[in-house]
């Protein structure tokens, strides 16, 4: 969040999202004549399941994460992907598997205290990178289970198929 001041800070608590905020006609400046409705779900765990409903083929995901944790400490790519993005793929996959999802890393003008900024930001492009081989290799794992699961099912459906047809 961008501060009257020009500067990003820490979001208060109170000011984080709860359940789901909807913004709608969020046109865009530059004259395109483009006009969005955006969603924001809360990604708190107790809102997860409130998700899925809203999700569909007309949607552009943006998957916001950042790349410290609450103790200051920059993330893994295998952290964040294990911590949080892997549930948010596979939950997407499952409801939209062709679904077009933007991923957005906050903090680019944050860093830890005593981080030069510099540093900073050559660290979490370093790690934007590591976190795009992951997520394409989560998007080939899931595709290749979905693939998978869809054979079985035709051998499964072809299978009750014969048996309603000897009866």
């Amino acid at each position: 969040m961008q501060s009257e001041r020009g500067t990003t800070e820490v979001i208060a608590l109170d000011e984080r999202t709860i359940a789901i905020d909807v913004r709608r006609n969020w046109v865009v400046p530059e004259g395109l004549g483009l006009v969005f409705e955006g969603w924001d779900f809360g990604g708190q765990e107790q809102y997860h399941t409130s998700h899925s409903p809203y999700l569909s083929a007309r949607c552009l995901i943006a998957m916001v994460f950042r790349p410290i944790g609450a103790d200051g400490q920059y993330l893994s790519a295998g952290q964040l992907m294990k911590d949080f993005l892997q549930t948010w793929f596979q939950m997407v996959h499952c409801h939209v598997p062709n679904a077009k999802i933007v991923l957005v890393c906050t903090r680019w003008c944050t860093p830890p205290g005593g981080v030069d900024l510099a540093a900073h930001q050559t660290r979490v492009s370093a790690l934007c990178e590591e976190v795009k081989e992951a997520v394409a290799a989560e998007l080939t794992r899931l595709n290749a289970t979905t693939r998978t699961e869809l054979g079985h099912l035709r051998r499964r459906k072809e299978e009750v198929a014969k048996l309603i047809a000897a009866e």
